[in-house]
Formats: C-alpha cells, sequence, structure tokens
C-alpha cells in the first residue's frame, strides 16, 4: 500500500476501513446478482457475473449486428509518471477512426509532469482522472489534483474539465451550450439558488461566471466551484446539477454541442447508463453523491473487446458508504465487496475490460493508506487484482 495523499475534502466524506491479508477472489457464472467478491475465508461463496455466451447477448448491444458508437469503440489507459511523493496519471485515447483527431486529443488529455520539478523535496504532488461524461462522440475527463507543500494546513485541490468531441476534435466550455445574447447565466444561478437549501454557499453569492466548473451530464449540466470561492473550504467543490429543462429557454439547439447531446448514439448510449443507475436505484442505492459537496467519483466506462462497455458505478444508500455497481451494457454483474464501505477515492479506466479502484484504509500503525486494486472483464468474469482487504468483503 501506499501512504495517502487526498484533498481533505474528500476524507470528510469517507468512513475509514481497516485493512488485513484475505484469499484470492474472482466473479463466476451464475445466475444470481450479487456482490462478485466473497468473504475472505477458505470457503469462498461464489459470486455473480455473465457466463461467456451471454458477454455481448445484452438488451442494447450486439457488436456483430449493431454499429458501436465512438463512445464505446474508444479505448483509455493510464499512463503515470512517479516521483519521490508524486503520482501523475492521466489518460490516453486509442481506437479513434481520425488519427489526427486522436492525436490533438492525447496533447490536450497528457499532464506535463514539469511541475514535478519546481517543488520542494518534501512537497507532495498527484494528479489523476475520472470520466465524466461519455456517450455517443462526446468525452467529458475530470483531471483532478492536489497540491501539498511540506507544512502546509492543507493542500491545494483543482479539477480541470475537458469536454470533447471525439470525432471532430472540438472542445467545448460553459458558453457553447447557450444560445449567445442569452441571460444564461442569470438562469444558472437562480437554478443554484433554489437548489441550495442547505446554504452551502456564502448568503453573498453573486452568481455563476463563465469561469466557473461546468460540465454534463445525462440528464442536464453540473456546475461547480472552487474551494473558497462561495463556501468554506471544508465543502470542496461546491456542486449543482440543473436539468436540461430547467434550461430550455437558454439552449442553443443548434450549437454543436448539443446536436452532439441529441444524435441516436449519444441517447442509445445514455438510455442504457440511465438503465443501470435505474436498477442501482430499486436496490436501495443512489447514485453519485448524496449532497453538493460529496466529492466522490461515481462512473468509469471500459470498453471490451466483445463490443459491449463495462461499466462501474459508485453509489451510496446516503451514509456516506455503498459500493460500486458492475454491468456489461444493461447486464447487471454485481458490486465490488458483500457490504458498503467508503466511495473510492478514484476510479478509472485502464485498457479494454479494464478499471482501478483506489480507497481508503487505515494501516495496521494506524496511519491512512491507500489500496488499488484492478478490475477486468475478461469475457467470462469480472475479477479483481489485488483482492480487498478482509475488512471490505
Amino acid at each position: 500500500m501506499n501512504k495517502l495523499t487526498i484533498p481533505s475534502v474528500v476524507l470528510l466524506s469517507c468512513a475509514l476501513a481497516g485493512c488485513a491479508p484475505t484469499t484470492q477472489h474472482t466473479a463466476t457464472a451464475s445466475n444470481e446478482t450479487k456482490a462478485f467478491v466473497s468473504k475472505p475465508n477458505n470457503s469462498t461463496k461464489q459470486t455473480a457475473a455473465l457466463p461467456a455466451e451471454n458477454s455481448t447477448n445484452t438488451t442494447r448491444r450486439d457488436a456483430n449486428a449493431m454499429t458501436l458508437s465512438t463512445a464505446e469503440r474508444v479505448q483509455m489507459t493510464a499512463k503515470t509518471v512517479n516521483a519521490q511523493h508524486d503520482k501523475i496519471t492521466y489518460p490516453q485515447l486509442s481506437g479513434l477512426t481520425n488519427q489526427t483527431v486522436e492525436s490533438k486529443l492525447n496533447a490536450l488529455l497528457q499532464i506535463n509532469p514539469a511541475h514535478l520539478q519546481t517543488i520542494g523535496p518534501d512537497d507532495s504532488y498527484t494528479a489523476n482522472y475520472q470520466v465524466v461524461f461519455q456517450a455517443g462522440p462526446l468525452l467529458e475527463i475530470d483531471e483532478t489534483a492536489y497540491d501539498y507543500p511540506q507544512g502546509a494546513a492543507h493542500g491545494e485541490p483543482t479539477q480541470h474539465m475537458i469536454l470533447m468531441n471525439m470525432e471532430t476534435g472540438a472542445t467545448y466550455q460553459m458558453g457553447d451550450l447557450f444560445r449567445a445574447g442569452s441571460n444564461y447565466l442569470d438562469v444558472l444561478s437562480q437554478q443554484i439558488r433554489q437548489e441550495d437549501t442547505k446554504s452551502i454557499l456564502d448568503s453573498n453569492f453573486s452568481g455563476v461566471t463563465e469561469k466557473d466548473g461546468f460540465s454534463i451530464t445525462q440528464t442536464g449540466v453540473r456546475i461547480f466551484f472552487d474551494p473558497y470561492e462561495w463556501a468554506a473550504f471544508a465543502a470542496g467543490f461546491p456542486t449543482f446539477d440543473i436539468p436540461y429543462d430547467a434550461l430550455e429557454s437558454v439552449i442553443n439547439s443548434q450549437s454543436d454541442l448539443w446536436q452532439a447531446l441529441q444524435r441516436t448514439d449519444t441517447q442509445q448510449d445514455i438510455h442504457v447508463q440511465t438503465e443501470d443507475m435505474n436498477k442501482i436505484k430499486s436496490l436501495g442505492y443512489q447514485p453519485y453523491r448524496v449532497s453538493p459537496t460529496d466529492a466522490v467519483p461515481w462512473f468509469a466506462q471500459s470498453n471490451t473487446p466483445q463490443g459491449t462497455p463495462l461499466y462501474a458505478f459508485s453509489a451510496t444508500k446516503g451514509s456516506g458508504e455503498g459500493k460500486l455497481f458492475f454491468f456489461l451494457g444493461e447486464k447487471y454483474l454485481g458490486t465490488d465487496t458483500l457490504k458498503d464501505h467508503a466511495p473510492p477515492i478514484n476510479l478509472y479506466p485502464d485498457g479494454s475490460g479494464g478499471m482501478v479502484g483506489e480507497y481508503s484504509t487505515t494501516g495496521a500503525n494506524g496511519e491512512l493508506e491507500s489500496f488499488t486494486t484492478r478490475f477486468h472483464w475478461n469475457g467470462m468474469k469480472l475479477t479483481t487484482t489485488p483482492n480487498f482487504p478482509s475488512s471490505f468483503s
């Protein structure tokens, strides 16, 4: 395990789990739908995953009968740069039909490690990525970083959203979705004031600006603010989801971004993801966060050779603890563990049918540490390497 260096805002929502060795376990074929990891003892209980013959036979996709969307063809591979107290991980894309576009987007996604040469020997700097949106030609990546100078009261977390069109190479900002000259900033601000029922933002909140954080979701737009901008540091990045319906009067329906969202393949991908989230809700869990200050990763997609996406969703019961829920297209595979735990610190796709999850634990000496495992769909079952500590199972 590694010493854990993460934003303190994440720690506020994390309940720490203990760490102990466990035995190897993987998902096996079954008609049941429950956690694919088993209890850490010699008599492990087999749990659910898809049989090989069903791996491409989902409600949504048959790779031999239907053209896959760009979001279902692209592969993301993690590239990592390590230094003494520092670690930078960023994604690189492959599988796009236009190599010029692929090279352009990869250059945009690459994090320059030169920063590691400018910080002190006892300072620490970590950077990673998360998938925010992936459907049709659209992909949005959140590149997160945490800069902690030695001796500082706390580090400085940052979020950098990159919303791109994987077919044209275009990138989008907040204003690209709305009609030029419209009062969309006022509309966004009013929606946020209505949503901020717990008064997370300062009473002198003056409204959204074009410099504030912006991303898209399956159902609307997401606006977030930097720490200290309109709330205490402990609030992290106060984040608010606003449905598209509430923005109908200011959305530019002819904009390239809106047209990409309305494409058939985009809507089909969104439909699958929505059905998966509805399944999670039917099990008593809420996908993503339960409040504007829950800064946890919630979604990852890794495309498989069989042509069906592997999805992972982070979901909780409202107590701050929950599980990762896995799907192959619309087929429910199970969860990462049998019992609820603190949400993962990081969750990102890495290679064909692969994902990486990083969790917080406490080591034998009581110090906060990170535990990292890799999930992989091998065409027959979902495996974890290495296994979870016993306290997670």
